[in-house]
């Protein structure tokens, strides 16, 4: 499998506590939170390859490399599918995280998740507001309106509430997942020192 779809630490992480389950129950539901992570992380890094695939295939002329209309509208709407997904697989690894960060309170891990903690909390608004919980607050209104060939895509939002407001947002996929990569390796990290 590809490198892109592995952190060490967290694999590591998850084989310290599957020994440990052994002998304490207690250990059970962290490794099905680990596991679950791990699984989520996978999850994006595939959306975020079907998005560069799609981008790739866009590269030098765009229409020149679809033999149909359809096909180039298919792969566009998936840029933009792909990069949707992802941050709610991505905002699914933060949600695990936490859950597994709440076991401790040792300053050395707090000091971890306060580093990322704006971050986080960008990562979560902005898939709330694409993905999960578009008609509160700023709410997505029609399509997005544009990408780059790195993966980042736009969108325009109105307040449903007052249509004169309206904000952008900027979603990039392959640099949040890289964040996300860093931030699962330091968490990984303290908890195998912390039980080895």
């Amino acid at each position: 499998m590809n490198k892109d779809y592995e952190i060490d630490s967290l694999n590591k992480f998850v084989d310290v506590v599957r020994f440990l389950m052994k002998d304490e129950q207690k250990f059970n539901a962290l490794y099905i939170e680990l596991f679950s992570l791990r699984d989520y992380f996978k999850y994006a890094v595939s959306e975020i390859h079907t998005q560069e695939e799609n981008l790739a295939k866009m590269e030098n002329g765009e229409h020149k490399n679809f033999a149909t209309n359809e096909e180039y509208q298919e792969s566009e709407i998936k840029i933009f599918s792909c990069a949707i997904s992802s941050y709610g697989h991505m905002r699914t690894c933060l949600h695990f995280t936490k859950m597994i960060c709440k076991k401790e309170n040792n300053p050395q891990l707090l000091a971890i998740r306060e580093k990322y903690k704006e971050w986080a909390k960008n990562l979560v608004d902005k898939r709330d507001r694409i993905q999960a919980h578009p008609h509160e607050e700023w709410a997505i209104a029609g399509e997005a309106y544009g990408r780059n060939s790195n993966g980042e895509v736009y969108f325009s939002t109105r307040d449903f509430t007052n249509s004169g407001k309206s904000r952008k947002i900027t979603l990039t996929p392959r640099k949040d997942l890289e964040i996300l990569k860093n931030y699962l390796k330091e968490v990984s990290m303290y908890f195998i020192n912390l039980l080895s």
